[in-house]
């Protein structure tokens, strides 16, 4: 994934986390991760995967095309 798309998706995961009133490190125990490597993806340390992507999206029961369809139509900088 782009830089870009990463901070986006990560944006977009953060809110839904707010949503659902979860926290990362609730997330990252729902995937079998550690919290730091569910960290280093929402700050974008380690860029995020599109199979990182797509476990999120199931561990939070949304389709993945929640966390990234309106970065697709953002307009690119020029």
């Amino acid at each position: 994934m782009s830089d870009t798309l990463s901070r986006y998706a990560a944006a977009e995961i953060r809110a839904e986390l707010g949503r659902q009133r979860l926290s990362g490190l609730a997330l990252a125990r729902r995937l079998g991760r550690s919290q730091s490597w569910m960290a280093r993806r929402m700050t974008c340390v380690v860029p995020m995967t599109l199979a990182d992507l797509a476990d999120i999206a199931e561990a939070l029961d949304r389709p993945v095309s929640q966390f990234v369809d309106a970065a697709d139509s953002t307009p690119a900088a020029s």
